[in-house]
């Protein structure tokens, strides 16, 4: 119980330690992007909020690098991202922590999921055993999650 409650305290001290506070869109994932004639269109704003940008930002490139990839980002989508991020205004971040998000956005999921289990939060068109197959799925893959993170460099 102690790691447990270690990784979700770590995953709260990036939060407080980023300093780096904005409204954003809070969900910058690929599915979430349209193309258009005039370029990327960012769309469901339904979580927009209050977040770290820098937290956001490492998060975001992370998780375009890693479309249509089965092993690790592509570093050179990586560095282009950030390049144009830094180059474009935003502040530079890195860190042990610069993925706490990442984390931040699996243990969100698991308590999602819990809720659904214990029935306190509607499963809509999920099934139940599935719900819960795939939350002990990612309580078990979770360390090596928050290892893999905070050993990745951006």
């Amino acid at each position: 119980m102690h790691d447990r409650r270690s990784r979700a305290e770590s995953v709260a001290r990036a939060f407080l330690n980023a300093g780096d506070y904005v409204v954003t869109h809070r969900d910058v994932e690929p599915w979430n992007v349209l193309m258009s004639a005039k370029g990327p269109v960012l769309i469901d704003w339904d979580v927009a909020g209050p977040d770290s940008a820098s937290l956001e930002a490492a998060h975001s490139t992370l998780e375009f690098a890693r479309r249509g990839r089965q092993d690790a980002p592509d570093a050179a989508a990586v560095h282009r991202t950030v390049d144009a991020y830094v180059s474009n205004g935003g502040t530079p971040f890195g860190g042990p922590d610069v993925l706490a998000r990442r984390a931040g956005l699996r243990l969100g999921r698991l308590a999602e999921r819990l809720r659904m289990s214990l029935g306190d939060q509607d499963l809509g068109s999920r099934d139940l055993a599935a719900v819960e197959r795939r939350a002990a799925e990612q309580i078990a893959e979770t360390p090596a999650l928050v290892a893999a993170l905070r050993n990745y460099r951006l």
